[in-house]
């Protein structure tokens, strides 16, 4: 349920232009691409099928690259599994290595300094809620249909800042894999961030709906077309890459 829900918090006007606004993500060959007609599905809703356990040298991340040379908006779930606790687990290294070839080779090798380099967005994003809607059980299988009415939070953080580091690997002051290894940490450290904040907001919710649930009966969530999702007038997104500008305010 995570990859529909998440996209389906964004505004309709997101979706004009899809070529440009909706994203690519990276999911599990051997769950999207097991047959022709789930392939075909998986295809045209922009999957990029990965490998697990196959490294970061893969096709998969070769495609993520090209996409992001091209202006496009790549997701990626960073721990490479499901994890349906709140905890964070340890994160893979592919965006330290797509980071690091978009950027291109070192000075040393006839590389472009930092400042003569666009380099991508990196915006992270944390959320609570979709283990209770739709829970995968330990032998990999789930209920068909997702329970309604739970409380669901999803933060987004503010872009991740990694000149300095890329700028270090650039002169040669650090190595490839402890570049990788770093912007793999600064990954985690603004996600562990953004997962205690989105722990206070849940928690909030969660009492909202426990409250909702005694004043106004089990359907509470049941609301007309155009009903406010957040309660906060003060929550604001600002996504922006090259000629596209997305902005979300007072949801």
């Amino acid at each position: 349920a995570d990859d529909p829900l998440l996209w389906g918090a964004l505004p309709w006007r997101c979706y004009k232009d899809p070529t440009k606004t909706i994203r690519y993500a990276l999911g599990a060959q051997e769950l999207c691409y097991p047959n022709k007609p789930v392939a075909a599905f998986f295809r045209f809703g922009q999957i990029v099928p990965i490998i697990r356990g196959n490294g970061i040298y893969q096709p998969a991340i070769d495609k993520s690259i090209d996409l992001l040379r091209t202006g496009k908006w790549v997701h990626i779930f960073p721990e490479g599994k499901i994890n349906q606790t709140d905890q964070l687990i340890r994160l893979k290294w592919g965006v330290g290595r797509i980071l690091m070839e978009y950027g291109g080779p070192t000075l040393a090798m006839g590389g472009k300094p930092m400042d003569q380099i666009e380099m991508p967005i990196v915006i992270p994003i944390y959320h609570l809620g979709m283990e209770d809607i739709l829970r995968l059980y330990p032998d990999n299988s789930s209920p068909v249909f997702p329970k309604l009415g739970m409380p669901l939070t999803i933060v987004f953080g503010e872009p991740i800042d990694f000149t300095s580091l890329m700028q270090e690997y650039k002169e040669g002051k650090i190595q490839e894999i402890e570049a990788r290894v770093k912007i793999t940490e600064r990954v985690f450290d603004a996600m562990e961030e953004l997962r205690k904040a989105t722990l206070k907001l849940h928690k909030e919710q969660e009492d909202r709906a426990k409250q909702d649930r005694i004043k106004k009966g089990y359907w509470w969530w049941i609301q007309p077309v155009g009903w406010g999702w957040w309660s906060s007038s003060d929550v604001k997104l600002e996504v922006t890459h090259r000629d596209t500008s997305v902005k979300i305010e007072e949801l």
